[in-house]
């Protein structure tokens, strides 16, 4: 009996494990392909001297 309450303990590690296992790919990819966490960022070209609109987007204001 203490075999079995063993196994199903197992099976739910298991398959606890194994789902934060998918969504940590999941969220790695989505970071590489500029998902949520690459939008943070200003992604265009810069002006040779800084302008103000140039500032408030870097620094988000």
């Amino acid at each position: 009996m203490a075999s079995m309450a063993a196994i199903g303990v197992g099976v739910a590690v298991a398959a606890f494990l194994g789902r934060a296992g998918l969504l940590a790919i999941r969220r790695s990819r989505a970071v590489e392909f500029g998902g949520a966490m690459g939008k943070a960022y200003y992604k265009g070209g810069f002006e040779p001297r800084m302008t103000r609109r140039e500032a408030a987007l870097i620094l988000q204001l």
